[in-house]
Order: C-alpha cells, then sequence, then structure tokens
C-alpha cells in the first residue's frame, strides 16, 4: 500500500511524457508546463495521502498500546485493593485469636 500511490504518480508521470514526446499532437510550452505543474501536485497530494495513513496507522498502535497499559494498570490496583483486603482481615482474625487467648 505504501508503494501503491507512488507507483501511481510514476505511472501517470510516463503517460504524460509519452503524450508530450511520442504522439503526433505537439503542446506548447505553456500546456507542457501546466501539464508538468498539475502532474507535480498530484504526485505532492499522492505522497501526503501515503504519510496520512501511515501515520494514522502508527496512531492506532500508540492507541493500542495504551489501552492495555491502562487496562494493566486497572488491574494491578484491583490486585492491591484485594491484597489490603486480605491484610485487614487477617489483622482482624489476628486481634480476635489475641483476646480470645487471653
Amino acid at each position: 500500500m505504501k508503494n501503491f500511490y507512488l507507483l501511481i504518480a510514476l505511472i501517470i508521470f510516463v503517460v504524460v511524457i509519452w503524450a508530450i514526446f511520442c504522439t503526433q499532437v505537439f503542446l506548447n510550452y505553456a500546456q507542457a508546463a501546466l501539464i508538468v505543474y498539475l502532474l507535480g501536485i498530484l504526485t505532492g497530494v499522492l505522497f501526503m495521502v501515503r504519510v496520512i495513513i501511515s501515520k494514522n496507522a502508527h496512531n492506532d498502535n500508540c492507541k493500542k498500546q495504551l489501552e492495555k497499559v491502562a487496562i494493566n494498570s486497572d488491574e494491578n490496583s484491583l490486585k492491591i485493593e484485594t491484597l489490603e483486603n486480605k491484610i485487614q482481615s487477617l489483622e482482624i482474625a489476628l486481634k480476635k485469636a489475641l483476646e480470645d487467648k487471653n
């Protein structure tokens, strides 16, 4: 997909050059300059589309990574709460055991 847009731009460029130099239609300099200008604009647009698509893919990967980190931190906080509750219940059981012993 990355090279697809560059390939399209290259094909368009070759077709335009072929049309200018290899056919019986002769263009004046203004028309040839306009064609080259438009071809440059098209190539720039296709290049920027490729860049935007790759940036969006990179952003999606970063979002997925951040979601994984958030889920892991939530799981860790739940584990900490569970351990704190266990400690509290053990402290209560220890106090009751010491009271019953005395």
